[in-house]
């Protein structure tokens, strides 16, 4: 059976071969007996999603140190083994285990995937936070550090604004990348010295590294097969120990600039909390929506009063809150408000922790069934599509229903006209009149403790 040095061998394979990478599949064995004090269903929850930071042991135990507590814990018993697939690690008589045996193997307990070089792709039409969120990791983890030796620039001035091809190229040529970081649906690069790099990912733009997998969507015209330099590349850079990587964007509307400093670069971009790092609190949020005239889906994806929410999340967060797309803000309830405060965080949370990876998303989301515009089914109810905030939406009648006075203006309108048109139109009069106002405000809030830059560094002054 197991002892301290089987155990300790088995460490030292997880150290090796697993410490910084994030669990993004976890499949547990429906047995109390050996999963002990936890649900096969809530351990699985649990592990999806964390970075396993270190393996650790005290005589024959083991335990798993992830980004954010709790720990899961390894009692190996009698017959207990860890196995990592095409990794030797030391096996003993009773463990039953092989290394020809078909993964995964036969008395698996836990099941543990990290992503690794596959192809990884969101059903997103454009990039939104997630996306974004993704490609700042990827440039931190494989390009932090490293000096640029090589810089090729597009002649496009309608995607390389206020700087030539050639000066940007000079500038970028030779300096090191400190680190990358987000706002929103903006992502720049910190360099050892200004000015640096911002890149808005417009409605197709992408970052890609050669040989790593960075969440694609479906507009992006990126697959891992073309030949490099990538064909719509507008960037391309090439590091001092041969990484390469391109910023691309097929239909032009990215955004590519030099900013002076990271101060200004944060009141460039905008000054209003990021979704997924400086959500106000709860109580601040409902205040806000209060004095909001205006559909919430259309405030949801102005990007003034929150940074990096778009079409498929405000649609995924109005439906788990269960809000008509075209409900005036200020006339939700309380309690409305604060679910829809708590699913903006847990369906951002989420879809960063898995990378924007679309195939990691809970089946039970509306993301998976709202693309090409035909009404389809959700668990048995319709969905539907509205126009809301100059966007086609998607949305559950049967779920999401107006409430108040726009309710009694719909009802009122069915009398006198088909409800059909009423639908496609989309708009009440209450509505109309306020959207105008739609850019026009801005958090008012003493309480961010940051700027809302995602990355290392963003607290420096």
């Amino acid at each position: 059976m197991p002892e301290l040095p089987e155990v300790e061998a088995a460490r030292r394979a997880i150290e090796e071969h697993c410490a910084g990478k994030r669990i993004c599949e976890c499949s547990v064995a429906d047995d109390p007996k050996v999963i002990d004090g936890v649900s096969a269903s809530e351990l699985e929850v649990t592990l999806v999603g964390k970075t396993i930071v270190a393996a650790l042991r005290k005589g024959k135990n083991l335990w798993l140190r992830l980004d954010s507590p709790p720990f899961p814990s390894f009692h190996f018993g009698m017959t207990g083994a860890i196995c990592i697939k095409g990794v030797a690690v030391t096996k003993y008589v009773r463990s039953s285990v092989s290394d020809s045996d078909e993964w995964p193997l036969k008395y698996s307990k836990v099941f543990v995937k990290a992503p690794t070089g596959e192809a990884r792709y969101s059903e997103g039409e454009m990039p939104e936070l997630p996306e974004v969120e993704a490609a700042r990791r990827a440039i931190e983890e494989h390009c932090a550090g490293k000096r640029i030796c090589e810089c090729s620039v597009a002649d496009d001035p309608k995607v390389i604004d206020g700087v030539s091809a050639s000066e940007l190229e000079v500038t970028l040529v030779g300096k090191t990348i400190v680190a990358a970081l987000r706002k929103g649906k903006n992502l720049w690069l910190r360099l050892d010295s200004p000015p640096f790099p911002s890149f808005h990912f417009g409605m197709t733009g992408a970052i890609c590294i050669k040989g790593v997998a960075v969440t694609k969507y479906v507009r992006s015209s990126v697959s891992d097969s073309d030949e490099w330099p990538l064909k719509y590349s507008k960037v391309f850079v090439k590091l001092d120990d041969s990484v390469e990587f391109c910023f691309t964007d097929k239909r032009r509307f990215a955004r590519v600039r030099l900013l002076k400093d990271v101060h200004s670069g944060i009141s460039f971009l905008n000054e209003s909390p990021d979704a997924l790092l400086e959500l106000v609190p709860v109580d601040e949020f409902v205040e806000s929506l209060s004095k909001k005239k205006i559909a919430i889906k259309a405030l949801l994806l102005d990007q003034g009063f929150i940074s990096g929410i778009g079409n498929w999340i405000a649609d995924e967060v109005l439906y788990q809150a269960k809000i008509h797309p075209l409900q005036i803000a200020s006339s939700l309830t309380k309690e409305s408000c604060k679910s829809l405060h708590k699913c903006i965080r847990e369906v951002i949370k989420h879809a960063v922790e898995v990378d924007a990876n679309s195939s990691y998303f809970p089946k039970e989301w509306l993301f998976h069934l709202r693309w090409g515009k035909k009404s389809g089914k959700i668990n048995g109810k319709k969905i539907e599509f509205v126009t809301a905030g100059g966007r086609n939406s998607a949305y559950v009648p049967e779920l999401q229903k107006l409430t108040g006075r726009q309710l009694e203006g719909v009802l009122g309108t069915k009398r006198r006209k088909s409800g059909s048109e009423q639908e496609e139109y989309g708009t009440t009069f209450e509505e109309s009149e306020s959207i105008e106002c739609v850019r026009t405000h801005r958090w008012k809030t003493s309480t961010r403790k940051n700027d809302g830059i995602h990355g290392k560094g963003m607290t420096e002054k």
